[in-house]
């Protein structure tokens, strides 16, 4: 089964600073919001940690974009891969 990955900017609260959220349907994922990265950069960062951490990059490249306040990645099998 195919999954995409959403990611959403969070701002702050008076507890905690900015983040970036990176989801898909077994969960989600809340990493703090890097300030040396652009903010597509850090949409492609907390998709790439979430990536690595399921292990989806073994079989998969990934494309993505925006739309609304959200940026959505989806798999693309390997060259090679089905």
């Amino acid at each position: 089964m195919r999954q995409a990955i959403k990611t959403k900017y969070i701002g702050p609260t008076d507890t905690t600073g900015p983040m970036v959220s990176a989801s898909y349907a077994g969960g989600s994922e809340f990493l703090p919001w890097d300030h040396s990265l652009g903010n597509e950069d850090n949409h492609w960062a907390a998709a790439n940690f979430l990536i690595n951490k399921l292990g989806w990059n073994l079989y998969n490249d990934f494309e993505g974009g925006s739309f609304d306040d959200c940026y959505y990645f989806v798999a693309i099998p390997k060259k090679g891969e089905k």
